[in-house]
């Protein structure tokens, strides 16, 4: 199955804001989020596989910005 791989950054607030996003393709003919996915008539919703939460992965920044844009003087 396909995977997304989100990439974020963490402020010294605890707010987090995303930096970069990937979709890692399975090239499964099943998975209803690759471009080798079949277009024939079929039933998609209960013989393919969908995304889920489970697909996804998070990696955070080393780095730390110095200051979240979210906080106001």
């Amino acid at each position: 199955m396909c995977y997304k791989i989100i990439q974020y950054a963490e402020y010294s607030c605890s707010h987090q804001t995303v930096t970069r996003q990937q979709v890692v393709d399975c090239r499964k003919r099943d998975c209803r989020f690759s471009p080798s996915h079949q277009t024939g008539m079929h039933t998609c919703g209960s013989t393919c596989s969908q995304m889920s939460v489970s697909c996804l992965t998070t990696l955070t920044a080393n780095s730390r910005p110095p200051e979240c844009f979210l906080i106001k003087d």
